[in-house]
């Protein structure tokens, strides 16, 4: 083996041991699952590397109108959700200004922002799936689930902690937690209409241009 081939495999050894690089290079290896590179002359003689997704797919069984307005759907009802849990929580009441009420609302917030990520990735689907599109769906039922329950658990909190204290209105009290249940409610729609879908698998009849070969990257 020559110095040159150990020198680059020892360099590629490091990458690897590096966090960054390992971090990256797995995010990057997640997104590109079932896509092909390859290489290819363009008219001015020069390669050129692309990538083309060759992998399976999973298609939603909805019309194209359809899952456009499916997607404006659950993206108002995030909208919606987002503004009615701000405003509960930024209600001038004793619960929202205790330690264990702070923590809470920072479960949620953490639900919020996980649920916009894996939407993200939904929203830019076209209908047909890439693996690592399909992978997301499971991960925004997740973030569905994983959001409802703290914001059920503010709502809780909310009533139980504001009661005991005595220091806050009845009606001020139930308002937040009604407003906290809403919050949620509006979550619960997007999960239950979200697994009403049928997914099936769809063969992908993408093929390489011609002249094009696999570049392994």
């Amino acid at each position: 083996m020559s110095n040159t081939s150990r020198d680059d495999e020892q360099r590629e050894e490091d990458r690897e041991k590096d966090p960054l690089y390992s971090f990256t290079g797995r995010g990057y290896r997640k997104y590109f699952e079932g896509w092909t590179s390859y290489t290819i002359v363009n008219k001015k003689g020069k390669i050129k590397v692309k990538k083309m997704y060759t992998g399976p797919l999973k298609h939603a069984e909805l019309s194209k109108k359809q899952f456009i307005l499916f997607k404006i759907l659950i993206c108002v009802l995030f909208a919606l959700s987002v503004l009615v849990y701000f405003f509960a929580s930024t209600r001038i009441i004793a619960s929202n200004y205790s330690i264990a009420g702070a923590f809470i609302q920072i479960g949620a917030t953490a639900g919020y922002l996980w649920l916009f990520y894996a939407m993200f990735s939904y929203l830019c689907a076209n209908g047909d799936f890439t693996i690592y599109e399909f992978k997301e769906v499971g991960a925004m039922r997740r973030a569905s689930v994983f959001t409802i329950v703290f914001i059920c658990g503010s709502a809780l909190f909310t009533l139980i902690y504001g009661l005991a204290a005595g220091t806050d209105k009845t009606g001020d009290v139930l308002s937040v937690t009604v407003f906290n249940l809403i919050a949620a409610l509006f979550l619960f729609f997007i999960l239950f209409s979200e697994k009403k879908i049928q997914y099936t698998d769809r063969e992908n009849t993408a093929s390489l241009p011609e002249g094009a070969k696999i570049y392994e990257d």
